[in-house]
């Protein structure tokens, strides 16, 4: 599961989480709508990289397409068996956006997280995303997760609570109400989760 929610708990109880991201102006984020992502993201031209292991991912290869403007990364693409399945796609205009689905027995999660706002993609990213290298990702990846930078996710089942959630750190959910109830739409109508994620798969397997 999302390995950055469980650290950034134990950060909370013992008190390390840096003092600059309290005071974080949380208006100045932007949460791109899933759909505008889409709609972006299929008028892309995209290139195969390869299959490699991604940081936060090294257990298994993770399939790279890439367009001048965004990335796209199909986890566990390598494993057919595997009970997740996940994508995560990087864009300056739309952040780092991504989907996961597991099944864990007791339910059937589906998820969708912005990972990365748009502001956090622009100030670390290249202009040109197509000159990035599987390699150049993969530190990127890790420099912006030692960043500890503010990210929502939207759920159809909180282990938690056993429920339906939206939540955010480091900056309220309050603040996105429409991606808040876009991507809660999404996540508890199983057709229409799997619709839009087919359509993201479809445009990079042709």
């Amino acid at each position: 599961m999302f390995r950055r929610t469980l650290l950034f708990v134990n950060l909370l109880v013992i008190g390390l989480l840096p003092i600059r991201f309290a005071e974080a102006q949380v208006s100045t984020l932007t949460a791109p709508s899933v759909q505008s992502t889409l709609q972006e993201f299929l008028q892309q031209d995209f290139k195969y990289i390869g299959h490699v292991r991604l940081f936060g991912y090294e257990a298994t290869e993770s399939c790279i397409w890439s367009s001048k403007k965004m990335i796209f990364v199909e986890h566990y693409c390598q494993v057919p068996s595997a009970p997740a399945r996940s994508f995560t796609l990087w864009s300056k205009e739309f952040g780092s956006l991504q989907f996961y689905e597991e099944d864990i027995v007791s339910a059937y999660i589906r998820e969708v997280r912005l990972n990365y706002f748009p502001e956090g993609v622009k100030a670390q990213f290249p202009d040109d995303f197509s000159a990035l290298s599987a390699d150049q990702l993969s530190q990127l990846m890790g420099k912006m997760y030692n960043q500890w930078q503010a990210a929502c996710w939207s759920t159809n089942y909180d282990q938690n609570t056993q429920a339906p959630a939206a939540e955010c750190y480091l900056t309220d959910i309050k603040s996105y109400p429409f991606w808040s109830d876009e991507t809660q739409s999404l996540v508890n109508d199983p057709s229409s989760y799997a619709q839009i994620r087919d359509e993201f798969l479809a445009k990079v397997s042709h």
